[in-house]
């Protein structure tokens, strides 16, 4: 069974970088007038964009520099004859490939510069000395990451193993590269999962950097956010080498929601998971499709969220019942969720915490063990506290 994910606003975390100066540069040998540079960042702050690329930092001693612009190296000074300080919200980044930069002559300290984060270019079999690169650039002080290209081109096992590695360095981001524009979204979607996978062990982000060389570089940035991809590269009107890339612009109005949540809903797994009357039998699928809760569960938790919604809960003899409320309201105020006359006679509450009475497993045995909580009217009720409200009218 095919699993299609959804796209909604809902989840945090989603980042756009804007690769205009640098992928783009390489279109007009990085001679970006001042103006323009100024004016794309004035631009990029106001749309949200979280990381500018400006370009290179390759060493002048490789390249001539009568033959580039001043992005094609990304001089200190001229970054900051652009962002002074840049005291906005947005990330500074730069790229470097593997081999093109004397490390220890020109990557400074950070607290000396305005650059945030480091990417750096590989192949495969430069992985090693990626590693490296990233490792003096960590130690520097910045943010990294490591962009592995031309993946259309890898064995599997041989993406396997390099990810493995790059997970272990440093590096914060892994980046997927289709440096050819050579995949579709239905490619793009496995890749993702590999990625995610070694992501996921090692506590690191996935990106993607996609071309568009068969017009599906929008499409395959978008599929690889609704499977979980976070930084998402484009450029302004798709600048770049050949056919170009992503339209930072429609990459930004997709996840339009300032800050956007995206939640990823499989519809068809999601009707067969409402068919299965038992709790096993839905653990049971939802394992086999390597998901922890069902999309609808995520959804109410979404909602929730965006809406300020908390749940208490009340225990008896006979049954046990949830309650929603909204966050930040006190003791008497929840006590009226119940009954008007609970919060217009209200005295007190005993309140057991969640995971006290999940740990120890009943009323009697959190009162044993002295975990009732006694709280009056100012209490701000928790998310997941067990209530026992004491009233008189």
């Amino acid at each position: 069974m095919e699993n299609v994910g959804n796209l909604q606003p809902f989840r945090k975390g989603v980042k756009i970088l804007d690769a205009t100066l640098r992928d783009g540069g390489i279109v007009n040998s990085f001679y970006f007038k001042d103006d323009f540079v100024k004016a794309l960042y004035q631009a990029n702050v106001a749309a949200g964009v979280d990381i500018m690329e400006f370009g290179y930092k390759v060493s002048k001693k490789m390249f001539d520099t009568t033959k580039f612009g001043k992005w094609k190296f990304c001089d200190e000074e001229d970054i900051r004859a652009i962002v002074g300080e840049n005291k906005t919200d947005m990330l500074i980044s730069v790229m470097s490939d593997v081999g093109r930069v004397e490390l220890k002559e020109e990557v400074i300290p950070k607290k000396e510069s305005v650059i945030d984060m480091y990417r750096v270019a590989t192949y495969v079999h430069q992985v090693p000395t990626a590693i490296e690169m990233i490792e003096y650039c960590a130690k520097m002080g910045y943010k990294t990451s490591c962009n592995v290209m031309a993946i259309s081109k890898v064995q599997e096992s041989s993406l396997k193993q390099a990810l493995e590695i790059i997970a272990q360095s440093p590096a914060d981001i892994m980046v997927i590269v289709d440096s050819y524009g050579a995949l579709y979204p239905e490619q793009i979607r496995p890749i993702c999962d590999t990625y995610l996978e070694v992501a996921a062990k090692y506590g690191k982000q996935v990106g993607i950097h996609a071309h568009n060389n068969q017009q599906l570089a929008f499409a395959n940035t978008i599929e690889a956010c609704a499977k979980g991809v976070n930084y998402l590269d484009g450029t302004v009107c798709g600048m770049g080498r050949g056919a170009g890339n992503a339209y930072t612009e429609a990459v930004r109005a997709a996840i339009a929601d300032e800050k956007a949540e995206m939640l990823v809903v499989a519809a068809a797994a999601e009707a067969e998971i409402a068919e299965l009357e038992e709790y096993e039998e839905r653990q049971m699928f939802l394992e086999e499709l390597g998901l922890r809760e069902s999309g609808v569960a995520r959804l109410i938790k979404a909602a929730y969220k965006l809406l300020c919604l908390e749940t208490f809960f009340t225990t008896g003899a006979d049954e046990s019942r949830a309650w929603t409320y909204v966050r930040g309201m006190k003791a008497p105020q929840t006590a009226g969720i119940i009954h008007t006359d609970f919060e217009r006679g209200f005295i007190r509450a005993e309140v057991i915490k969640y995971d006290d009475y999940v740990t120890l497993g009943s009323e009697k045995a959190c009162r044993d063990a002295g975990k009732i909580g006694i709280e009056g009217k100012e209490y701000v009720v928790q998310d997941g506290d067990i209530m026992h409200f004491l009233f008189n009218v």
